[in-house]
């Protein structure tokens, strides 16, 4: 692949990051995000809840142009890919372009926590969000400068 995403498959990591068999993130191995954590145990308990899954971000990172990774680079990239500007309840021009995915169709909002952190809300508990950030599109990241300029993406 020629650009990376947050996380990848590894098919030597069968019980992913957090070495439970059976979870989310089985086969799933950070990429550009070192970690995440989500808020699956809080679910259980108050439904109400959005799902969430936050990632911190790998530090040292530059984009071929010299541009560094960060969080609002990774906001840029979700805002062309989803054809939104990610607030909660916001359109998603783009989502039905990406469709085949559950990911898109479940994630409600995503924002910068902080310059190396990035959070995504879901609607609703969606098990396979970490497997389809690693599949090979459409959550790859690109230099911001990159980007196309779209009129639904400020």
């Amino acid at each position: 692949m020629v650009y990376d995403g947050l996380t990848v498959w590894d098919n030597e990591m069968p019980l992913g990051l957090d070495g439970v068999r059976d979870t989310s993130d089985d086969f799933v191995a950070p990429s550009l995000a070192t970690s995440w954590t989500d808020n699956l145990v809080e679910l259980k308990s108050d439904p109400a809840k959005k799902y969430t899954i936050t990632f911190k971000l790998r530090s040292g990172v530059t984009f071929h142009d010299g541009t560094p990774w960060n969080a609002a680079a990774c906001k840029a990239n979700f805002d062309q890919i989803m054809g939104g500007t990610g607030e909660p309840g916001g359109t998603f021009g783009l989502r039905g372009m990406h469709d085949w995915m559950g990911f898109t169709q479940s994630l409600d909002s995503y924002r910068v926590v902080d310059d190396m952190t990035f959070e995504l809300t879901f609607s609703e508990y969606y098990e396979a969000a970490l497997r389809e950030l690693a599949i090979i599109r459409p959550f790859r990241m690109v230099s911001p400068e990159a980007l196309p300029s779209l009129p639904y993406v400020s």
